[in-house]
């Protein structure tokens, strides 16, 4: 699926052009790992990482995810997904759709240090 497709698909279903890449990288990374905002809107076309703020707020709100601070000398913000069924109907339909994101670029080992 293209970028252009995955977009439209997204506006279509969560009336957000950018939330299902945002759903998609945090359904497919480890359990043990979490989403750092700003390496995804690089690794896709250098977009402006406040694209992602809306769905990831909604997903904390929703209980679906939480913000970890990391210390170190990265000192990155990573969302993690919290534990529910939500998210293996949610990695299989991105499975199924084949959405390509490189997690590699954008997933982090979480700790447990909440913010």
């Amino acid at each position: 699926m293209s970028v252009d497709e995955l977009r439209g698909l997204s506006s279509a279903m969560f009336g957000n052009r950018y939330r299902l890449e945002l759903v998609a990288a945090m359904a497919l990374v480890k359990s043990n790992e979490g989403i750092c905002l700003t390496l995804l809107a690089a690794s896709r076309g250098g977009l402006p990482t406040s694209l992602y703020y809306p769905s990831v707020r909604s997903l904390v709100s929703a209980g679906l995810a939480r913000r970890v601070r990391m210390a170190g000398p990265e000192r990155l913000v990573l969302y993690t997904r919290r534990q529910g069924p939500a998210w293996k109907g949610l990695r299989r339909m991105m499975e199924d759709l084949e959405v390509d994101i490189n997690l590699r670029d954008v997933a982090r080992p979480a700790g447990d240090e909440p913010s």
